[in-house]
């Protein structure tokens, strides 16, 4: 059977419905509608052949960046998008595309704290690349969304913190800057490996007063002189609630914020260029609409999940007996 004829026997509506449809059902749907057997390798050339008719090949879509832009820039007044191009050749060669909505910058800098979290996630297709977020922390310790950007594929320039921490004592030379303690622990975990060693970092980072800390880092010391070595060399203010700077209230160890936008735009990273940047735009709206209809159904003037912290904190408190140490001290 030729691919043609496979081709014309998918059912393109619904495809268009949901391009994502596997094989099996696109193979199920075929013997159903048509009784006819045919090849998974039939069944990727002609859904591939299909999508191509349904959203344009990757070189249409790129072509129709710029419009895509425009329009975004349009229809969300005061947005950021820029592309980068490079010419080769007399043809202009997409390099990456920058995208932060207003209304996402303004509602980060009037209701989040002012902690921003990065990372990246890999595109897949036959244009390899990343996907760059910037997530931020609401008023609910929720992610929210605050810019994103399709890069070239790894490099020096944009490779995790070989990149990244030049980049931020660069542009943001006051910003203060903290580690991802899982990362800390992989780096560490490379030269000084064991269950017990792994408790002790995990409970000097989580430790949240100064002595607490100090009695972690010597217990740490006992175990294994060298760890402690390696672990005193990093800054505790990167790493440590109990070197947190207070300004922030947020004593966040891990990256969650930012993997979690990772995760939820999985199915978005191996699909042709517009095709994932419409998918991660209407995720962002889709979140920006779900805060804003949470928020006025709170039963206390804090969120949900900072109630619970306060509760517990009061619980936690209640087995405190407070006693006079000197004028405003306890």
């Amino acid at each position: 059977m030729s691919l043609e004829h496979t081709c014309g026997r998918i059912d393109k509506l619904k495809l268009k419905r949901d391009t994502d449809l596997d094989v099996k059902s696109l193979q199920e749907d075929v013997l159903e509608d048509y009784c006819m057997i045919v090849t998974r390798h039939q069944i990727y050339r002609a859904k591939k052949r299909a999508k191509v008719m349904i959203e344009g090949s990757y070189i249409e879509q790129y072509a129709r960046l710029r419009d895509y832009a425009e329009e975004l820039k349009k229809a969300n007044k005061g947005s950021t998008v820029v592309i980068k191009t490079e010419q080769v050749g007399g043809q202009a060669i997409f390099l990456r595309m920058y995208v932060c909505f207003a209304g996402c910058r303004q509602e980060f800098l009037d209701g989040c704290r002012p902690i921003i979290g990065v990372d990246g996630c890999n595109v897949k297709g036959p244009y390899p690349g990343q996907i760059l977020t910037a997530d931020g922390v609401d008023d609910n310790n929720g992610s929210f969304p605050i810019a994103y950007e399709v890069v070239e594929i790894e490099s020096k320039q944009f490779d995790k913190q070989k990149g990244l921490i030049p980049a931020i004592e660069t542009l943001l030379p006051t910003a203060k800057r903290r580690m991802y303690v899982r990362h800390l622990y992989n780096n560490f975990r490379s030269s000084h490996s064991g269950l017990a060693l792994k408790h002790l970092l995990w409970a000097a980072a989580r430790a949240t007063t100064m002595p607490w800390w100090e009695a972690k880092m010597e217990n740490m010391k006992q175990e294994d002189e060298e760890a402690w070595k390696w672990l005193s060399q990093r800054p505790a203010k990167n790493w440590s609630i109990s070197h947190f700077n207070t300004r922030f209230k947020c004593d966040l160890l891990l990256n969650n914020l930012c993997e979690s936008f990772n995760s939820a735009i999985i199915d978005a990273r191996d699909q042709s260029i517009l095709t994932c940047l419409e998918r991660i735009r209407v995720l962002v709206m889709l979140r920006m609409t779900n805060r804003r209809v949470a928020c006025p159904k709170w039963k206390h003037s804090v969120g949900p999940r900072i109630f619970k912290i306060i509760e517990k904190n009061k619980l936690d408190a209640s087995t405190c007996i407070p006693r006079l140490a000197s004028l405003q001290t306890y």
